[in-house]
């Protein structure tokens, strides 16, 4: 990342983020914000991130069945995955790792 460059991390396990704080916390281009994914993008203004950008990207994990998934998330894994792999506007990468990541980049 360059200086004009800024990274959200966004996950809904306070624990996570405390560990990221302790680790980056000081580095200012780093925002770290405890809250679901869903609920953090619906609060956001239109267009203001750069996956909406080409050369964005959006970064997912925990897309593996984890125990501490809430009821229904499972169901929505599938239709996200489908959605994102139909876009054209996306490179749709899903690796089968960890907990499970995704790394969509938008074309354009």
């Amino acid at each position: 990342m360059d200086a004009h460059s800024s990274l959200i991390s966004v996950d809904s396990d306070a624990a996570v983020q405390q560990i990221a704080r302790d680790s980056l916390g000081s580095d200012a281009l780093l925002e770290i914000v405890t809250a679901h994914g869903l609920e953090f993008l619906r609060l956001q203004p239109p267009a203001s991130f750069d996956l909406a950008k080409p050369g964005g990207f959006y970064v997912i994990d925990d897309l593996l069945p984890q125990p501490n998934w809430t009821e229904g998330h499972a169901a929505k894994v599938p239709v996200l995955m489908e959605q994102l792999a139909a876009r054209p506007d996306f490179g749709f990468l899903p690796v089968v790792w960890a907990s499970g990541v995704v790394v969509a980049v938008r074309l354009s």
